[in-house]
């Protein structure tokens, strides 16, 4: 049974097709798939240096992928 609403988080910078099958395995967990999109500087804590695109831009990319409910 799946459930009603999904969350993950992602850098998503560069956004590339492990990017896209990640969350794709995610939403099949769930009816709702809401992504968390890591702002810049939580990017840079983590992997050590500046996003190459802002988190505006990777949000907007996320957004525009049909099965993600909510960012």
């Amino acid at each position: 049974m799946k459930s009603l609403y999904g969350y993950c988080a992602v850098t998503a910078d560069f956004f590339h097709i492990g990017h896209l099958h990640f969350l794709k395995s995610c939403k099949e967990h769930c009816e709702n798939l809401i992504v968390g999109v890591m702002a810049d500087e939580c990017v840079e804590i983590y992997k050590g240096r500046k996003p190459f695109q802002k988190t505006w831009a990777r949000e907007e990319i996320i957004k525009s992928i049909r099965f993600v409910h909510r960012t």
